[in-house]
């Protein structure tokens, strides 16, 4: 083989394998009076990729952000019955978002938690693949609600969250962590 062909080959297999990226999440459902003014933000599949990232760390994106994870008790929020609980945990809290931030900054979990609390105050922590939680059947009657929502009986759900939301902007991409796959800008 053409000793040039073979550098161009492995320079390009190297730049392939440092690029890094991220995963981000968007606004789904925005706050309705119908939905007791909660939203969904999600990860957006084919957009958002848990597994191996969706956006390059290079990228600058708001940092999603949780104010009062698990504090709040659930209000009544529809969702499509055939999409279990699951799929549309409670987060307990207010979603926001931080002014856009390279993702090559945010090299650990709690280097996000610092920057949310450096905007959002104390409570503020940077949002989890896996914050929301549900109650199986939480939408049958009567809805696991306000005084019948309880924590300790909820289990982790996954790729979306419902919550409150304070400055959020639909349409944008936030960086938002995983702790149990590759698809952050840095390390764990």
């Amino acid at each position: 083989m053409n000793k040039t062909f073979l550098a161009v080959f492995f320079a390009l297999l190297v730049s392939i394998s440092v690029t890094k990226k991220g995963m981000t999440w968007t606004v789904t459902k925005a706050p309705t009076e119908a939905n007791n003014w909660v939203g969904r933000i999600q990860c957006d599949q084919p957009n958002c990729d848990p597994y191996q990232g969706d956006t390059d760390c290079s990228a600058s994106r708001p940092i999603l952000c949780i104010l009062h994870h698990k504090v709040i008790r659930r209000p009544y929020y529809y969702f499509d019955p055939a999409d279990v609980g699951y799929y549309n945990g409670w987060i307990g809290g207010v979603f926001a978002s931080t002014q856009p931030i390279k993702g090559s900054t945010i090299i650990t979990r709690a280097k996000g938690d610092s920057l949310c609390r450096a905007e959002f105050g104390t409570s503020a922590v940077m949002a989890e693949f896996h914050d929301a939680y549900y109650i199986p059947y939480m939408n049958n009657s009567p809805a696991n609600i306000k005084v019948n929502w309880n924590w300790s009986s909820a289990y982790q759900g996954a790729w979306s969250g419902w919550g409150y939301f304070n400055s959020i902007t639909t349409g944008v991409r936030m960086w938002t962590w995983i702790n149990d796959q590759p698809a952050n800008c840095g390390s764990g």
